[in-house]
């Protein structure tokens, strides 16, 4: 049989041992389209009831230009990943090229472990990172002059950035910011107070006039306020009275002695949901706006110099703009909030919402989010959030206080907690993609680095 000449193949062959490899042979194959070449692998290419290996024989005896082997420990036993192999050896030595058949190793297969067929001096390690390995395969069948059916794409520049990356990490320590900030202390006694003129059923509807944060268990209320304070933000026709009071510790229990039993775990959850309401009502002192539980927003005019400022980890002052327009809406930026006791977390994840003239934003975000915040990268996401915090917490990076009400407090780091990382890297060198003005946020600060 006469093969057709190199130059006329363009076909990326990818053979695999299914189903193990079903996920890594899709995104592969995904990545290699994009970039502009014809891919051939049988989990989509084999439809019930194909002659399955005339099918595979003939497009690696008519069409490869390239055979990709997924060289793994399963794959190497596999008989019809062997067979496979055989009959692309036998194309190559006939086509004279002995770099017709590369290897991608995607486990800790040992080189010399793979097959006899497969050329270990061309072969790519996909072992520690996909994308690494994705660039280094792109540049060689760039190299070979295998055909595409376009010019470049936005892939390539993609697999650029991970080849660079691996390139520029340093053995040197560093840090990074975590969207989330520290409980550093919590009130050290817990409060029982009863509402001795109403039912529990009553008790539920009146406990959503009450502005000191406290939670309801039965006709009893919980909190870190003591009784004088929670009398005087609920309505009197509750009666309450003081009851019990425990240590932290004791509530965290289920109780002392003396007091209530509630098991643990609900304990636990009563307090969490304390220290939320606590934190929330600082939000609500300090003029963000609520979404929805738990989701928090910065109005328009929140600030009367329209920018949040921030110190960076140089020391520098620097400044970010929250909120803004994106082509016909304002956006908002916001978060969720999140509180975890067992490791004294409160988490912040940022999200940005949208409105349709800077008043209540729109019920449905997630097309507006798609559309909009696809140029939102890292760093953008994180000067924001820590611009946010900063002015939340009045920028002193020390502890804040929030009130739990009746003198008691809740104390967080007032700033974004910083995790120590044993590698780094120069920002200098991150690959970003070309920007099209899609928010006009005004955020670029006059004389400052930051941007």
């Amino acid at each position: 049989m006469d093969l057709p000449e190199p130059n006329l193949r363009t076909l990326i062959f990818i053979s695999h041992a299914t189903p193990q490899q079903n996920a890594m042979t899709l995104w592969l194959s995904s990545r290699l389209t994009l970039a502009g070449y014809s891919v051939w692998n049988d989990v989509e290419r084999l439809d019930g009831g194909d002659p399955f290996w005339a099918d595979i024989q003939r497009a690696i005896r008519s069409d490869t230009a390239k055979y990709l082997l997924l060289a793994s420990r399963l794959s190497a036993t596999r008989n019809g990943v062997l067979r496979e192999l055989t009959e692309a050896d036998n194309v190559a030595s006939k086509l004279g090229d002995r770099s017709f058949v590369i290897p991608l190793r995607v486990d800790d297969i040992p080189w010399d472990e793979m097959p006899i067929q497969a050329n270990q001096s061309n072969g790519i390690d996909f072992s520690k990172d996909w994308g690494v390995g994705l660039g280094r395969l792109l540049a060689t069948l760039e190299k070979d002059g295998i055909p595409k059916k376009s010019g470049p794409t936005e892939i390539e520049k993609i697999c650029s950035l991970y080849t660079r990356a691996a390139a520029k990490v340093r053995s040197e320590p560093s840090s990074a910011l975590v969207n989330a900030l520290r409980i550093r202390s919590l009130p050290d006694e817990v409060v029982y107070s009863f509402a001795t003129l109403a039912s529990e059923t009553d008790l539920r509807e009146q406990k959503r006039q009450i502005e000191v944060a406290c939670e309801q268990y039965g006709r009893l209320l919980v909190s870190f306020a003591n009784t004088d304070a929670l009398r005087a933000s609920a309505p009197a026709e509750l009666g309450l009275e003081h009851r019990h009071t425990l240590t932290r510790e004791e509530f965290f229990a289920g109780g002392a002695a003396t007091g209530p039993q509630m098991i643990p775990r609900d304990a636990r959850n009563r307090l969490t949901s304390i220290v939320r309401q606590a934190i929330e009502g600082h939000f609500t002192s300090m003029g963000l706006k609520r979404f929805s539980v738990g989701t928090w927003y910065v109005p328009v005019n929140w600030l009367d110099k329209k920018k949040a400022t921030y110190q960076r980890q140089d020391g520098k002052a620097a400044y970010r703009a929250l909120t803004g327009k994106a082509k016909n809406y304002t956006w908002h930026f916001g978060f969720s909030l999140k509180v975890f006791l067992g490791d004294a977390t409160v988490r912040l994840v940022p999200q940005v919402l949208f409105s349709p003239d800077g008043g209540e934003p729109y019920s449905d975000q997630k097309q507006l989010r798609r559309r909009h915040c696809k140029l939102w990268w890292n760093d953008t996401w994180r000067d924001r959030l820590q611009a946010l915090v900063s002015e939340l917490f009045s920028g002193t990076g020390g502890l804040a206080n929030v009130s739990s009400g009746g003198g008691s407090s809740i104390v967080l780091e007032g700033e974004l907690l910083r995790a120590a990382i044993p590698v780094s890297y120069s920002e200098d060198d991150a690959y970003l993609p070309d920007e099209d003005d899609e928010f006009d946020d005004d955020s670029i600060g006059e004389g400052s680095a930051d941007v």
